[in-house]
């Protein structure tokens, strides 16, 4: 690992973790999801599933950033 500085190294294992947290979790959360709704509305729920987290991406870039969008 010679000429590779160290801060680049630990963006990379850091995003090297959240994609695997991802890879793992995601195939179960759509299960569970699936499993709770009822059975004709599915589809809306599984459409819904990620809402929370465009909700929270868009909400933290305006904080973060300042200002709303």
């Amino acid at each position: 690992m010679v000429g590779i500085p160290l801060g680049s190294l630990f963006v990379v294992l850091t995003i090297a973790a959240a994609v695997l947290g991802k890879f793992l979790s995601s195939a179960r959360m759509y299960t569970y999801v699936g499993a709770l709704a009822p059975r004709e509305q599915e589809g809306l729920f599984l459409g819904y599933t990620n809402l929370s987290l465009a909700i929270g991406s868009f909400t933290g870039g305006a904080r973060r950033s300042g200002h709303p969008q």
